[in-house]
């Protein structure tokens, strides 16, 4: 995303609190859990794409969301969870 959309697409986000965005990630998220929980119960079958389809509009909303908050406190918290979870990486 260029410089002066990133800011105001921050501006946006600042103004309407992400909520939009906000219910856009969590649609995406319990769309995801579900063809997760899909695969996972009915192996046989290939929901590849909607998994894909998936992650793609999580990692899309998260990002855009992510822009509303301090990048350096976000990457400390990646950083503790990957070594609090590094057993299962």
């Amino acid at each position: 995303m260029k410089e002066k959309e990133e800011n105001s697409y921050i501006a946006l986000l600042k103004k309407t609190k992400g909520e939009i965005q906000q219910d856009k990630l969590i649609e995406g998220c319990c769309i995801l859990s579900s063809v997760l929980m899909q695969q996972r119960n009915h192996p046989h079958r290939d929901l590849t794409i909607e998994i894909e389809d998936g992650l793609a509009s999580v990692l899309l909303w998260a990002d855009l969301i992510s822009l509303g908050y301090d990048e350096e406190r976000i990457n400390k918290r990646i950083a503790s969870k990957l070594k609090k979870h590094k057993k299962i990486l």
